[in-house]
């Protein structure tokens, strides 16, 4: 088997996992949590195979919380334990959810070329369990299709399964963070696409909701494509982009117009934003604004965000949320106290 699927876009990317170290410490773990509530609970009722309580656990949250109360377990759980039987959309989502979450636990968190044969192994076995056993399905939940984007991103990027996965999610009623998030990180310049392919989709998933998380989705471009231009490409157009523009007045008017939409969005929204979507949007904008220097914004949103830092994006800047090293230096450099 070869692995240049899971390889050849990390040899210039940074892993989903840049910068923030598992550690064994109860901080260390409610870090890796990011506030999801029940993560602990969640990952004791996984090692203990108990996967009735684990799904009341799981199903008595959004769809949003639901992808991301995986995410949580599986990255401060025991690493290839057992998983449900697949008899349903749910205990598939479950199972290959998991198996998504160990496999980028067994790639490491360095650059491609650190990348040990025997974890692209793991990595790719895993990738390819989950990927059959959501295949294996009739139909999928919006937490399944968000899950077979991400783990096809790791496997051959076929765009046949994410416009197959992407229709499947739009005939739902239910709303998911994640299936966009999944979608943007898949064409990634650092993944299956280009920097003005991310920004452009991200534009139009804003422009066409109404919902306060979505409006945040241009933020996130923003970050993947200002790490892979400073960071991750060769090109020296690039380096010389990231540089003029990033740190410029066209950029930070841009984000000025993000955040503005999203805080009327939210002023407007019906109802509260679920956890999940909460932490993806404030963490987002509030990275940008931390980067450009724009304190009054940024400390809008550390108020909200609390200690639920995110690993995505602030791994980007090198700081490790487990120690408390980002949410220091955010609030100081936000002016609030603590």
């Amino acid at each position: 088997m070869s692995f240049g699927p899971i390889l050849a876009a990390s040899i210039t990317a940074i892993s989903v996992h840049i910068a923030v170290r598992v550690v064994s410490s109860r901080r260390g773990r409610d870090a890796l949590a990011e506030g999801q509530p029940d993560v602990r609970k969640g990952a004791a009722a996984a090692r203990a195979g108990d996967w009735t309580e684990f799904e009341r656990l799981y199903s008595k949250r959004s769809a949003s919380d639901r992808y991301h109360f995986l995410r949580c377990v599986a990255e401060q759980g025991k690493l290839d334990a057992g998983t449900p039987s697949a008899t349903s959309a749910t205990s598939a989502a479950i199972a290959a959810g998991l198996r998504l979450g160990w496999a980028w636990r067994h790639r490491g968190s360095g650059v491609g070329a650190s990348v040990s044969e025997r974890g692209a192994e793991n990595m790719f076995r895993l990738l390819q369990e989950a990927a059959d056993i959501l295949d294996s399905q009739q139909q999928l939940d919006s937490v399944g299709c968000a899950l077979r984007i991400r783990i096809e991103m790791g496997l051959e990027g076929s765009r046949g399964v994410l416009e197959k996965e992407l229709k499947a999610a739009a005939a739902l009623e239910e709303r998911n963070i994640y299936v966009p998030m999944s979608h943007l990180m898949f064409i990634a310049p650092k993944w299956h696409g280009s920097a003005e392919e991310i920004l452009e989709l991200a534009r139009d998933y804003a422009a066409v909701s109404t919902h306060p998380a979505w409006k945040a989705l241009p933020a996130m471009a923003h970050a993947e494509n200002w790490l892979y231009r400073s960071a991750m490409s060769d090109s020296p157009e690039d380096k010389t982009f990231a540089r003029d523009y990033y740190l410029g007045a066209e950029f930070a008017t841009e984000v000025v117009v993000i955040d503005d939409e999203f805080w009327r969005a939210r002023a407007a929204a019906a109802a509260p934003m679920a956890h999940a979507e909460l932490v993806f949007a404030h963490n987002q904008l509030a990275y940008l604004f931390y980067r450009i220097g724009m304190r009054g914004r940024l400390a809008r949103h550390v108020e909200q965000i609390r200690r639920d830092l995110t690993a995505i994006p602030w791994g980007y800047a090198g700081l490790l949320i487990e120690q408390g090293g980002t949410l220091r230096a955010v609030r100081r450099q936000a002016g609030l106290r603590g």
